[in-house]
């Protein structure tokens, strides 16, 4: 009887996200992607897997073409099997069906178009998997995808039950599932190679059977993470790694996912749960969609993914009796690459990684979703007269109507529910949105960043995994701790003590004495002669108990369906008999950048106001009828990332306030008149 060998299958996964900035990229391929190729091909015995998203091929393909000349030799000699997936690195589940076929298209015919194979696997970004993805993939034409062993033993199934690959189906569509190691994940390149060499042989027995062993990781643990770079390359790790694996390749046979599938018959059959990889199970509370919950931001950005897909959708199923000229078809396509793009993964979640913290991640999905919308609305309005309208939809789907008004030159969305807010203002010729912000949060890591508990240098050349190490990049984060109560968007109705600091504001350390941020307003929209206008209004209180005042707020506002501005009028009445005293504000935040007020500062009487934004290029005013006092302050977080805790600017925070000593029955009325751009 012949000895039990170990059948072993590497994937390795690339990504960089759209909108990483072009360093970022060309630090990746000289720190990690070109070496890895280099000590690859210098082993013809070494056959992998490996996955490109079409983000990073896109740039590949742009600046360093050499690059895909090298991985086509590597698919010709038959060392690299080359994983399919979504083009952009969506997280599958959360997009629709018809978007994630388009996706898998898209990459599948561009690996084929550019190395003339059509790929049988499919790599699962951060391997969220939702059961109905086997339906998605069998139909998108792929044979087996790559999980964590998490899913399976969340599935009921032991260690000693992952030997093999699985089937599973939904709605009779089957697909077969390789279970990747996690104990792999943290002895590769971490440990040396010996390591896994003696963890393959207590796998295996005299007389037993072969036993399946995957590994499947980032492709930036091989120089690009902290300290990987002189241990994977400097030190010879991978090169070792390979070596050793050819050593032992009478009993550690090396296979691609392909020839297993043509070698071996599935263990079993397999459903399995709604998971992902065990970390980020736990930075999402074990459901990737806790990520919208954690992070309204999250998912305000991804319903308006879900909103302009929806848009999309809509001119794709119109009659064919009504199908369009060539050149709308070509906007309706320019529209969808679009939106691919804005499903890229990153910015719609926070582990290790930045991801949702890091704004210009956000802004570029931002970005595309408005291009997307600008070349649908090319298509549906071809002449260039302005127009305006509006529509009550609930678009984050809480239950509660929101109101989108559209121009051809802007749009904004407004939360009748919260405050009465507007939360995105997106800006059509830039292609921005002016309120790309993020409210401060606590994390689970601030903890250990005030009890000081960092990682401790060990006498080892070998790096530690970004998800053990605790670091920090800069000193004093924790003075920079603050965390919100209320989302720091546009339009917030504050009422305050006098007493009140700037700095105390800043911090989200005041006492709020109005009952009107986060509370829900009624709403109404009006079509006027000269276009339309939005009522909000809301009877609350303001103060406690005998100090308590009823007040009447409302606020009137009015987009300008032909330039870059929007009027809104506040009506603020005292209904009780007493005097109100205190502050009234108006904030507003902004993901702008002028060095001239991005500090905390105050700006004394003032009727108007004005910034130069230096990241997009543009200015921004404020005109108001009556003078008010303007407080300043930068928002910024303290968040995890591969190098450590950093701190991110996210936007600039603005209150404009003035006294309120109202005697009983007195109304207030004034105008703001806020113009962007041109």
């Amino acid at each position: 009887m012949s000895s039990p060998k170990i059948l072993f299958s590497m994937a390795f996964h690339s990504h960089q996200p759209i909108g990483n900035f072009d360093q970022v990229f060309e630090e990746a391929t000289q720190k990690a992607y070109d070496p890895f190729l280099t000590v690859l091909e210098a082993h013809p015995l070494i056959k992998v897997s490996l996955h490109y998203s079409g983000c990073l091929l896109d740039w590949l393909r742009e600046r360093k073409p050499h690059f895909i000349r090298r991985i086509a030799a590597l698919v010709a000699r038959g060392s690299v099997e080359l994983l399919g997936g979504g083009y952009y690195e969506p997280i599958l589940p959360i997009i629709p069906e018809e978007d994630r076929l388009g996706q898998l298209a898209r990459m599948s015919r561009f690996l084929k178009e550019t190395f003339g194979v059509e790929p049988k696997g499919a790599w699962l970004a951060e391997r969220v998997w939702e059961p109905s993805l086997a339906k998605t993939f069998s139909e998108g034409g792929f044979s087996y995808t790559i999980m964590d062993d998490t899913h399976f033993k969340l599935g009921g199934l032991s260690e000693r039950d992952l030997i093999g690959f699985f089937m599973t189906e939904e709605s009779g569509k089957a697909i077969r599932i390789f279970p990747a190691s996690e104990k792999l994940r943290y002895l590769i390149p971490f440990k040396e190679p010996q390591e896994t060499v003696d963890h393959f042989r207590s796998l295996v027995s005299s007389g037993g059977s072969d036993v399946l062993q995957v590994f499947a990781d980032d492709g930036e643990k091989f120089g690009l993470w902290p300290e990987t770079e002189q241990w994977v390359y400097g030190e010879k790790w991978l090169e070792r790694f390979f070596r050793v694996l050819e050593e032992n390749r009478d009993w550690i046979v090396l296979k691609t996912f392909s020839e297993i599938l043509q070698e071996r018959l599935p263990q079993g059959m397999v459903y399995l749960p709604c998971a992902s990889y065990r970390e980020m199970l736990e930075w999402s509370g074990g459901y990737f969609r806790n990520f919208f919950v954690k992070y309204p931001e999250g998912n305000r950005l991804h319903k308006r993914m879900l909103w302009a897909s929806q848009k999309l959708r809509e001119i794709d199923q119109r009659p064919k009796t009504e199908d369009p000229p060539l050149k709308n078809k070509t906007l309706v396509e320019e529209a969808r690459t679009h939106l691919y793009k804005a499903q890229c993964n990153c910015a719609y979640w926070h582990g290790i990684f930045g991801g949702l913290y890091l704004g210009h991640l956000r802004s570029t999905l931002y970005h595309h979703l408005i291009e997307s919308e600008k070349a649908m609305e090319a298509a549906r309005y071809p002449s260039k007269t302005p127009w305006l309208e509006a529509q009550c939809v609930d678009f984050d789907q809480d239950g509660r109507e929101e109101i989108i008004v559209s121009t051809s030159r802007y749009t904004l969305f407004l939360d009748p529910g919260r405050g009465g807010s507007l939360f995105e203002l997106d800006d059509k010729e830039k292609g921005i949105n002016l309120i790309n912000t993020l409210s401060r949060r606590k994390e689970a890591y601030h903890e250990k960043l005030l009890k000081q508990e960092f990682q401790k240098a060990e006498q080892s050349l070998a790096p530690v995994s970004i998800h053990e190490a605790v670091k920090v990049k800069e000193p004093h984060l924790e003075k920079l701790l603050a965390y919100d109560w209320y989302p720091r968007v546009c339009l917030l109705d504050h009422f305050l003590d006098e007493g009140v600091t700037v700095e105390e504001f800043a911090k989200a350390a005041f006492e709020e004495k109005g009952s009107f941020i986060n509370a829900p307003y009624r709403s109404r929209v009006e079509k006027t002669k000269g276009g339309l206008h939005v009522l909000l209004e809301r009877e609350g209180e303001v103060g406690k108990g005998e100090d308590s005042r009823k007040v009447r707020l409302q606020k009137v506002i009015r987009p300008n369906e032909k330039d870059a501005s929007l009027a809104v009028t506040y009506t603020i009445q005292n209904l009780s008999s007493h005097l109100l005293e205190g502050k009234f504000g108006v904030e507003f935040n902004f993901s702008v950048w002028d060095p001239q007020w991005v500090r905390t500062g105050e700006k004394g009487e003032c009727r108007e106001f004005s910034l130069q934004d230096e990241w997009y290029g543009f200015p921004l005013s404020f005109t108001f009828s009556t003078p008010f006092r303007l407080w300043h302050f930068p928002v910024e977080t303290v968040s995890d990332s591969e190098q450590g805790l950093e701190h991110n600017y996210q936007e600039l925070g603005l209150l404009f306030h003035r006294p309120t000593l109202f005697e009983g029955g007195d109304t207030l009325t004034f105008d703001l008149l806020l113009k962007w751009g041109r």
